[in-house]
């Protein structure tokens, strides 16, 4: 719980609600982090009964759904260049989601977790380079306090998972 709670304090201080610097489509990607986490939580949970095939359908059906609902507010006719991209970048998350699912199968959640502060790394490199948006300090600390929470709770979790098994092989002798 300590490591959820300093995350969120590390997102706090990225976002700065209530400063100048606070917009309202910074909720934007609270948003997204909470529908990745809620994602990777259901993933993790059928990963083991389920075949990632199964478990991409039938995310893909989730998102068939959500999107036909959204689709009007804004839909837009796309030419094949848009089309073409849209196509790679589907492949591309398709490719990604069932990796996902197949280390979930073969790992734990804490092994798993600290990959993915990875997207941070990206993010803001891809940021630095396509939008020339350079990080400011806070930003930096914000994010260096998201990962420090993450790492603490994956080893957390590693610590507890040992412990559960060594009081499990006790249990047995």
């Amino acid at each position: 719980m300590g490591g959820n709670v300093a995350g969120l304090v590390g997102v706090l201080i990225v976002v700065r609600p209530g400063t100048s610097g606070f917009q309202p489509a910074s909720i934007l990607p609270l948003l997204a982090a909470l529908g990745w986490a809620s994602a990777v939580v259901v993933t993790r949970q059928t990963s083991a009964a389920d075949d990632p095939l199964t478990t991409l359908s039938y995310s893909a059906v989730i998102g068939v759904l959500v999107l036909t609902v959204l689709a009007p507010f804004g839909w837009v006719l796309p030419d094949w260049h848009v089309l073409a991209l849209g196509t790679l970048i589907g492949c591309a998350a398709t490719t990604g989601h069932w990796l996902i699912v197949i280390a979930f199968r073969y790992a734990g959640a804490s092994i798993l977790a600290p990959f993915t502060y990875m997207q941070l790394v990206w993010s803001t490199g891809l940021g630095v380079l396509v939008f020339g948006v350079i990080p400011d300090e806070w930003t930096i600390v914000g994010a260096t306090v998201v990962v420090l929470s993450g790492l603490y709770t994956a080893h957390r979790e590693q610590v507890r998972s040992r412990e559960r098994a060594m009081a499990r092989k006790r249990t047995v002798q």
